[in-house]
């Protein structure tokens, strides 16, 4: 038997074995080379139909593992033998043991490079590209704020070379040092959960025209020009706060399909937790529902790691109106936004701070770079603070911040804010002024500034109420009312108390106080919604104050008279807006709920009128309810 050649061999065609002029044809009933060459014996001999199981096998190695330009033939036929093969013109595939080298040598390579990276100060981990990773289910927004992973976390298959020698770094080599800022890439926001960039824009072109706190929450301009930006950019709008736009953008809009109401339902339509109806009726979430659960996920992504929590509570600010718009417990969303603004330092502004030290800075915040960027902050607070009052006085629970924490200056007027002036502190009030409700600068009083007001205002009516029995017991004695002799005695009416007494003329003189062309919140068919709401405080402040006090049945009563003659004033203004083509359900949900407490006011008349048969005072009770109605 001739010996196989003992080299690297290739595959020849058929058509060339089969050439005379080969020398290594092989004969009838003779053993292929390779057969030969292991000193194999055949199931059957070769006879250039039926190949062999050995050349079968070797053929399918073959076509695997074939060299870079190699023509393999296809077919399986005894024809196939083992050459000295011609490799002019082909790259040689090394042996494994070569491989195996080679790959060891670069892993050390890389290992070095790392390690000299790591000397020199620079992050020894490798970025890779959000939209690169295999997961495309999982919100890329809350890739951004996530610590990259540590080795023994990554798991998957190795996909290059260099995720290996990554890998096979040791633990604390992965480690970034501590002056080393982490600057991890924004991720494309259009790309996920966010709308496509014209509903965006629309969306948020509605939210700046129709909600009354929108351009003081944001200064538009500045705005605008970031969300013009690539959304890649440093100062591009966040995804949390661009989602809570959305869904409060969507009440002022068609573009978009509200949330579904549901019909059938175990619960009680006004469960303050409506989440039960959804659960039970099982429906898909709306747009807006969406994009507050969107906005929810990515806040607490961007508080875990302490970016952009200033711009985070703003979209919490916007989520409480939503909560409160769509007639949802907001109690929980409202007092979270305000007490996110404590850590903060937005409560109190310099040199307002507390005289005990502490390891902690006074704000989790930088200092503002620019007088926008501090008025930005103040505004936002403010909106919290008159989100929580304003909601807090349907309601007997605790207020959130109480208001000897809170020294702050107020707003700056909306002029000065849209052109971006810097006002001096000296020439403006501070919360805790003792004369801030009595006294009103012209340069600095608008409408906006009389609406922080009067929430401070119902504030401290909300205060005495639900804090006047706790001071009573305390021997308070601003509680207890003053003898002929000067002695304090025991209290037998509330309204005696000294107290209740100066909260009662702070609200005259606040209502009296008002600038004159600032009284009239409709002027010329125009409406403001601010100042609407300010104007509209006092009268609600007296049915809070007294209707407790009041006695219906009495004709003598003063609190009666005064509950009567403050829901009649809230009907006053009522006839004005309506008289007009404003939509009324941009005046915001605290002037709904003025109505509301002002009607059932006079449904209390109404029940005392109608037994004692007094048909004219009945008549114009009912004629006020219809109206309100």
């Amino acid at each position: 038997m001739p010996k196989a050649p003992s080299t690297t061999f290739t595959h020849v065609r058929a058509g060339d074995w089969q050439s005379p002029n080969n020398p290594h044809a092989l004969r009838r009933n003779q053993a292929c080379h390779q057969c030969r060459k292991r000193k194999l014996v055949s199931t059957h001999p070769a006879d250039a139909k039926r190949p062999c199981t050995t050349c079968i096998r070797s053929h399918a190695y073959a076509l695997s593992h074939a060299p870079p330009g190699a023509q393999m033939p296809r077919a399986r036929t005894a024809h196939m033998i083992w050459v000295i093969p011609d490799l002019s013109g082909l790259q040689q595939q090394d042996p494994p043991e070569g491989r195996l080298e080679k790959l060891e040598n670069r892993i050390a390579e890389l290992e070095t490079l790392l390690a000299e990276s790591a000397a020199q100060g620079r992050p020894s981990h490798i970025p890779i590209d959000p939209s690169l990773l295999p997961d495309s289910g999982h919100n890329v927004q809350q890739m951004r704020t996530c610590p990259p992973l540590r080795p023994h976390a990554q798991t998957g298959a190795l996909n290059s070379l260099a995720e290996a020698a990554a890998l096979s770094v040791n633990s604390h080599q992965m480690q970034i040092e501590e002056e080393i800022p982490l600057h991890v890439p924004r991720p494309h926001p259009i790309e996920e959960n966010m709308p496509g960039p014209e509903l965006l824009r629309h969306l948020v072109e509605a939210y700046f025209s129709f909600n009354a706190d929108a351009n003081r929450l944001l200064h538009r301009p500045t705005f605008m020009a970031n969300l013009s930006l690539p959304p890649t950019h440093p100062r591009f709008p966040v995804a949390p706060l661009l989602h809570a736009i959305c869904a409060v953008g969507s009440f002022y809009t068609a573009a978009v399909d509200p949330a579904p109401k549901p019909m059938r339902s175990p619960f009680p339509m006004d469960d303050p937790f409506d989440g039960r109806h959804w659960m039970h009726a099982r429906k898909p979430y709306s747009f807006a529902e969406a994009q507050v659960k969107y906005a929810q996920e990515t806040i607490l992504g961007f508080g875990h790691v302490g970016s952009e929590i200033f711009q985070a509570v703003q979209a919490e600010i916007l989520l409480s109106t939503w909560y409160w718009a769509s007639a949802k417990c907001a109690y929980m969303t409202i007092s979270r936004s305000l007490r996110s603004c404590t850590p903060m330092g937005l409560n109190v502004a310099a040199p307002f701070q507390a005289l005990s030290g502490s390891s902690r800075p006074p704000s989790l915040l930088s200092p503002p770079k620019t007088a926008l960027e501090e008025e930005l902050r103040r505004n936002a607070f403010w909106l919290a603070y008159a989100s929580e009052r304003t909601m807090g006085a349907g309601h007997g629970w605790a207020l959130m911040l109480d208001d000897e924490d809170v020294s702050q200056l107020l707003p700056v007027c909306g002029d000065d804010f849209d052109e971006e002036r810097s006002v001096p502190s000296h020439e403006r009030q501070w919360s805790h002024d003792h004369d801030i409700l009595i006294r009103h600068p012209p340069r600095q009083t608008d409408p906006f500034i009389l609406y922080i007001k009067s929430c401070i205002l119902i504030s401290r009516v909300k205060n005495f109420n639900s804090r006047f029995r706790a001071k009573y017991y305390a021997g308070d004695p601003a509680t207890l009312p003053v003898g002929p002799n000067g002695e304090r005695t025991p209290i037998k009416d509330i309204r005696t108390a000294p107290a209740f007494t100066e909260l009662n003329q702070l609200i005259n003189d606040f209502q009296s106080s008002i600038p004159p062309h600032w009284k009239r919140p409709v002027q010329n068919g125009v409406v403001n919604a601010h100042l609407f709401a300010a104007v509209t405080t006092p009268h609600l402040a007296i049915i809070l104050l007294h209707e407790a006090h009041a006695h219906i049945e009495s004709e003598t009563c003063p609190s009666s008279l005064r509950i009567l003659t403050a829901a009649r004033g809230i009907l006053n203004l009522m006839y004005d807006v309506c008289a007009t083509s404003y939509n009324l359900s941009l005046l915001g949900q605290f002037v709904v709920a003025a109505w509301f407490m002002a009607g059932r006011v006079l449904i209390r008349f109404l029940r005392i009128a109608v037994p004692s048969n007094a048909t004219q005072h009945t008549a114009t009770l009912i004629a006020e309810l219809d109206f309100i109605r």
